[in-house]
């Protein structure tokens, strides 16, 4: 069954984000699983507030492992790394 992870901007140094930010991916929630809607079943649906980076990644490995697919779905802010990526 394919997870659906929704990542929710957290605390984080530098400019505040916007407020929307911090309710978007909670709002996305509700419509992928509203049975009138998308249907998406909630048990497979997670709405995520990283503490990290790293607790950003395990998330995703944690439940890439536990399906046959995987959406994620990030807002808030990120950077560039030294390598030039995300």
């Amino acid at each position: 069954m394919t997870q659906h992870v929704l990542f929710q901007g957290g605390q984080v140094d530098g400019p505040s984000l916007p407020p929307g930010t911090r309710q978007n991916a909670e709002l996305l929630a509700k419509a992928l699983t509203a049975p009138d809607a998308a249907g998406v079943d909630p048990d497979t649906c997670h709405t995520v507030v990283p503490r990290s980076g790293a607790d950003a990644l395990g998330q995703v490995a944690d439940n890439a492992a536990s399906g046959d697919g995987l959406l994620v779905y990030w807002t808030g802010h990120c950077r560039l790394g030294p390598k030039g990526r995300l």
